[in-house]
């Protein structure tokens, strides 16, 4: 790479600030060019006020290339910047509140957006990161951002906060506790990057996630008191993974609501953690886990003889998959009626199942017999589980009578009165992007634009169920959406 044109800063040598030998160990590494060095600006969660910024452009334009670029760990990144440079672009860091550590520790934390923006998110990731930071300060954990240990969050299994190539990685996932679903982690340790080197994070256990602050805290005290620190990899070969094992084996069990209320709160939730709301297609991954962990306990009660229970939990199971959330047995009993059986998705023989279980909840102490038999029951808990195994990749379901067709038909927003709709200002065929990518390519699209203008863009089959929604809930006018050859046509207003 050629060498770029010299930025504005003067020559002349400043004498290094407090804090510069710390700041140039933790923050400055050399190119291989000689005499130049890319600069690390940390950030807190990648995030930097408006304010600071305008600051911060007048020094980046006046020093190495004249321009930042972001990095994969929520930092800026300043290149080409020379030896004679290094005191002077220090001051003006520290003028702008940007040369000291990128957070407290421990560790270099990096987490993704979380449930906080993205429809696909379980958890809210960057709440735990700033909940494991407060944490680690209040015990005095000593474990600065130049350990180089990586903490990475993904907010749902889908690895956008990188927890797969994380020393400690934590994805968002939901279980269901004493009835109520309650915001959960999976840990995965030691991923690592490098030539010849690279290795995914090996999953360890599954904690809730107010738990993980303190499990973490343990976690990496234990390591940073070992033999092998600061070799991570070391510490998980020499015993690293057990003591991992250990410590969520303690924290595992979340108690009842009507004791400690705050176990079924996500971090920074002002409200009950939920799956509520969500439309078909906007559940991540992470609710399969609490699908599977209620069909696994059905298919326990049956055999265990717990027939009303387990018809409560064949019932709720897939309701998360409908954006629906019971508030007691019953409520999940007539949610399952009225949008699996009567809609036509499990066959309708289970309805005087599902009666008598209500009928027996209902009555007093469950003085009325169940009466049904545990084959009954273990067809419904089967049905359930054949409705699941055949769930499409957008969390839809084929009707029980007959077979889905090869286009599933679309329920298309009421289009304006001109059938083909007004003429786009912007165009994008996405018919050959998967969901939710191409739900993500059409927000920015539309972020492009300006309020009022018309977005013009091709799905297949899948986009055209889920797409339509999604920039509706996002706020934006769902023009029309109509068949264009083997695809569909969604005309999308952007909201003003």
């Amino acid at each position: 790479m050629p060498e770029p044109a010299a930025g504005s800063a003067a020559r002349a040598v400043a004498p290094p600030a407090d804090g510069f030998a710390d700041w140039r160990d933790r923050c400055v590494v050399p190119q291989k060019q000689a005499g130049r060095h890319m600069v690390r600006i940390p950030l807190a969660l990648g995030d930097i006020p408006a304010d600071t910024a305008e600051r911060l452009a007048d020094v980046v334009e006046a020093h190495g290339e004249g321009g930042v670029r972001g990095s994969q760990r929520q930092d800026l990144v300043l290149r080409w910047v020379r030896d004679d440079e290094l005191p002077g672009l220090h001051r003006a860091l520290v003028d702008c509140g940007l040369a000291g550590p990128r957070a407290a520790p421990p560790g270099n934390i990096v987490a993704c957006a979380g449930a906080s923006t993205c429809r696909l998110g379980i958890c809210l990731s960057r709440g735990l990161a700033k909940a494991i930071v407060d944490r680690a300060a209040r015990d005095g954990l000593d474990m600065p951002p130049g350990d180089g240990l990586d903490i990475f969050i993904s907010g749902c299994p889908n690895a956008c906060g990188r927890h797969p190539v994380a020393d400690v990685g934590l994805s968002g996932t939901a279980r269901r506790v004493h009835g109520r679903p309650a915001p959960h982690y999976a840990i995965h340790l030691g991923g690592r990057l490098g030539d010849g080197a690279t290795a995914f994070a090996v999953a360890c256990d599954t904690i809730p996630a107010r738990a993980v602050p303190a499990f973490l805290v343990e976690f990496l005290r234990a390591f940073r008191g070992s033999a092998q620190h600061p070799e991570f990899g070391a510490f998980l070969e020499a015993g690293g993974r057990g003591i991992a094992a250990r410590i969520a084996e303690r924290l595992r069990d979340v108690p009842p609501i009507e004791d400690d209320p705050s176990w079924y709160f996500d971090w920074g939730a002002d409200a009950p953690f939920s799956l509520a709301g969500r439309g078909p297609g906007e559940c991540g991954a992470g609710v399969f886990d609490m699908i599977d962990v209620d069909l696994a306990a059905a298919s326990d009660a049956v055999r265990d003889g717990g027939l009303v229970q387990a018809t409560v939990l064949a019932a709720r199971a897939l309701l998360v998959t409908q954006g629906l959330e019971a508030r007691d047995e019953v409520d999940a009993i007539d949610l399952f009626a009225g949008h699996f059986v009567d809609a036509g998705f499990v066959d309708g023989r289970f309805r005087g199942l599902l009666d008598a279980a209500r009928r027996c909840i209902r009555s007093d102490g469950g003085s009325v017999p169940f009466g049904a038999s545990a084959d009954d029951v273990a067809a419904l808990v089967g049905a359930v589980r054949a409705l699941y195994d055949g769930m499409d990749d957008s969390l839809r379901f084929a009707p029980a009578a007959a077979p889905a067709p090869a286009v599933p038909a679309v329920d298309a927003p009421e289009a304006p009165p001109s059938p083909a709709g007004p003429e786009p200002d912007r165009e994008a065929d996405l018919s050959a992007v998967a969901c939710p990518l191409n739900y993500v390519k059409t927000k920015l699209l539309l972020g492009s634009m300006r309020p009022g203008q018309v977005l013009g863009v091709v799905l297949n089959a899948e986009g055209c169920r889920n797409v339509p929604d999604s920039v509706a809930k996002d706020g934006h006018s769902v023009l029309s959406l109509a068949p264009d050859g083997r695809f569909w046509k969604l005309l999308v207003r952007k909201k003003g």
